[in-house]
């Protein structure tokens, strides 16, 4: 099989038409029918390919490359979601427990008295105005 030379505007554009629907619907099935994300991969995934062929990498004009790199664009996507959840739930539980009692009058005042004016009278603000 001959692969198309990518350098070449019209045959990047044919075999992007040609390709494209391939990639999306594999990522858009990925994503749980995610459209934004869908996309957004999508176009990561193309861009590697005007990477790799102004590097003169010719292999890369194949459908099963494109799909090969949309999937680890995917999973690395994924691993940044679970990597952030797990973040905030540890920022969720601290706060949580650091806030599990309700404070004290005073204490409040306190930590009022701590902050600087300009701070402290945005919180007036809110306070008093609602």
């Amino acid at each position: 099989m001959d692969l198309p030379d990518l350098r070449i505007a019209s045959e990047f554009t044919r075999f992007y038409r040609l390709n494209l629907p391939a990639v999306y619907g594999y990522l858009f099935r990925l994503c749980g029918s995610d459209r934004v994300t869908a996309e957004d991969l999508t176009q990561d995934t193309w861009m590697a390919l005007a990477k790799e062929v102004r590097r003169g990498n010719s292999e890369c004009a194949d459908v099963r490359w494109l799909l090969t790199v949309a999937r680890s664009r995917f999973l690395d996507h994924a691993r940044r979601e679970q990597r952030s959840e797990r973040e905030l739930a540890l920022v969720s539980t601290s706060v949580s427990s650091e806030f599990a009692e309700t404070p004290e009058k005073d204490d409040v005042l306190i930590g009022l008295d701590s902050l600087q004016p300009m701070r402290r009278s945005g919180i007036d603000r809110v306070l008093v105005k609602g």
